[in-house]
């Protein structure tokens, strides 16, 4: 599950440099903007109002947190991750196939 997130948001920021790089309009949907992986950061870093050094999962979810950190229940929520990644990076390859044709026909060795 890790690789696959890895390996795209290795493909989505490089065609993204690269676009940037030829001037080029980039189509984001808001919901590659709002991946899960923010909840992810959420659940592991420091939440500045909560007065301490716990995450704000801790801070705010109090006794849900046992229920939370249960191995199935950590299970489906990486798996929701690594879906909502590969369905928004899909989403992204298509709303983006305009460039990516041209990136093609610029690359495609001559016949």
């Amino acid at each position: 599950m890790v690789w696959i997130v890895i390996f795209r948001d290795f493909l989505i920021t490089g065609l993204r440099s690269y676009a940037e790089y030829k001037d080029e309009p980039i189509v984001t949907s808001r919901g590659a903007q709002a991946r899960p992986s923010g909840v992810c950061r959420d659940l592991l870093y420091p939440d500045p109002f909560c007065g301490s050094e716990y995450p704000f999962s801790v801070c705010r979810l109090g006794g849900w947190i046992d229920a939370l950190m249960h191995r199935q229940v950590l299970f489906g929520m990486m798996l929701l991750v690594t879906l909502s990644t590969v369905g928004t990076g899909i989403a992204y390859l298509f709303d983006n196939r305009k460039f990516l044709r041209a990136l093609y026909e610029s690359i495609k060795p001559a016949r």
